[in-house]
């Protein structure tokens, strides 16, 4: 699953205009692989690098790609790097990461 997740963000970052992107799993999805019933991301973008709009726009095309061709729902919260140092959601839920750029 981590592996396809991995492959699905580089399909979906092609180009460079998705630097200072990470995505970290937590949840249920990584504490008991088989009962999970979504996959819990969290998405940490660089304000630098990416406008909302398009950090938006990718979550969007990441949940309807999962959706379709997997079955499976995501549940994705978006945090720029700020945000994330300030209420330090990966320390507190024992996120992993899985994709950086």
């Amino acid at each position: 699953m981590i592996m396809n997740l991995k492959n699905m963000m580089i399909g979906l970052c092609p180009d460079e205009k998705f630097n200072g992107i990470s995505l970290y799993l937590f949840g249920s999805s990584i504490k008991a692989i088989s009962s999970f019933k979504d996959i819990d991301i969290i998405l940490i973008y660089n304000k630098k690098y990416n406008n909302i709009n398009s950090i938006i726009n990718l979550r969007k095309n990441m949940i309807e790609y999962w959706r379709k061709e997997c079955d499976i729902v995501l549940d994705i919260i978006l945090l720029d790097t700020c945000e994330e140092r300030e209420v330090k959601f990966i320390k507190k839920t024992k996120a992993e990461i899985i994709y950086s750029k």
